[in-house]
């Protein structure tokens, strides 16, 4: 089997031609998944006949379509005299409205306030002075540095073996 992926470059176009001699059901798709949702998927029915000759669906599939008032039989409508006449097929949802809608600006709205007021937090938190507990902890930390510095020549000394007294 060969596998190919294609660039389709921005208005462009690609005719493809293929020999079809493998039966089954092939999904024909664009890599990029919000493509994918927009429409640019295709799903070739490769010998239908053949198909129908070596698979069977099963029972239980039957009965769940059956359960969920989902027809088994027929065109897109379940019309199964006239396989032209899709009267009655599900139709999509309605398309969202153009614009911004009013929850939309709302929200929109109160997601700027909390980002300015998150910023106006970070920023006041950074450029607010000592509380009071970092003076107490610079002395701390000067203490023991000036502690290390000092004991630092005296261990040298007795890791090396040469102690002075």
């Amino acid at each position: 089997m060969r596998r190919d992926t294609l660039v389709v470059w921005p208005n462009g176009n690609i005719v493809l031609r293929f020999k079809a001699d493998n039966p089954g059901i092939w999904l024909f798709h664009c890599h990029i998944e919000w493509h994918v949702t927009s429409g640019l998927m295709a799903t070739f029915v490769e010998a239908p006949l053949e198909l129908q000759k070596t698979i069977a669906i099963p029972q239980d599939h039957f009965d769940v379509c059956t359960a969920g008032d989902v027809p088994v039989a027929g065109n897109a409508a379940a019309n199964t005299q006239n396989l032209l006449d899709l009267k009655g097929q599900n139709t999509p949802p309605r398309p969202l409205p153009g614009g911004f809608t009013t929850r939309g600006i709302v929200a929109f709205v109160f997601s700027c306030i909390a980002g300015v007021l998150g910023v106006c937090v970070v920023a006041w938190y950074g450029l607010a002075g000592p509380t009071g507990g970092e003076s107490d902890f610079q002395e701390d930390y000067d203490l023991v540095t000036s502690e290390a510095s000092r004991a630092l020549p005296d261990a040298l000394a007795r890791a090396n073996g040469t102690e002075t007294e």
